[in-house]
């Protein structure tokens, strides 16, 4: 092992009983989300989700689980013909959020980004001709941020803008949140 290794993990190894005991990893809370989300390419919808608060893993820094989804669905009729075609997203994604300001302030605004693991359906139907669909799992990169606002020591509402970098179907997604938090 060369001297830059050896000095590499003894500075990571030094510094994690520091990091670690001021992290604050658990489960913290749960909540609910409603969103307008407006993927490539298609009109825009409204989409839910729920999600669960992980705590902290460095000061400032929160780790959330989400699950989302979002369903798109048109049809076209046309001499006797009906075409009919949808588009939906089930994604599971983790999201680390850089909050800003004391950690008991009313308001916070946050920065964050994330992975996501998103299950992309797309299904078309013609009368006359049959059907077709496919479904394909995707990665995804999630960038945003948002703010938070503590109405009670256990209920926070949360607004957040997150842009989803998925290849193919891209998505901007505005959503409100209401987190709980559990225990003390």
């Amino acid at each position: 092992m060369s001297i830059k290794k050896v000095v590499l993990v003894g500075l990571v190894l030094s510094l994690a009983p520091a990091v670690m005991a001021q992290s604050s990893f658990g489960l913290k809370g749960v909540g609910g989300k409603l969103a307008y989300v407006k993927p490539q390419d298609i009109d825009g919808i409204i989409g839910f989700g729920a999600f669960v608060d992980l705590g902290t893993i460095a000061p400032n820094i929160a780790l959330e689980a989400a699950v989302d989804y979002w369903s798109k669905s048109e049809s076209q009729s046309q001499e006797g013909f009906t075409a009919e075609a949808s588009v939906s997203d089930f994604a599971l994604a983790v999201l680390a959020k850089y909050l800003i300001g004391a950690e008991d302030a009313q308001l916070r605004p946050f920065v964050g980004g994330g992975l996501g693991i998103h299950f992309v359906k797309g299904s078309v139907s013609v009368t006359g001709f049959g059907s077709a669909s496919d479904t394909q799992t995707k990665v995804g990169l999630d960038v945003g941020g948002g703010v938070q606002y503590a109405v009670s020591e256990k209920v926070a509402l949360i607004g957040e803008l997150m842009y989803r970098i998925v290849s193919d179907v891209n998505q901007l997604v505005i959503g409100g949140k209401v987190a709980v938090k559990l225990g003390q």
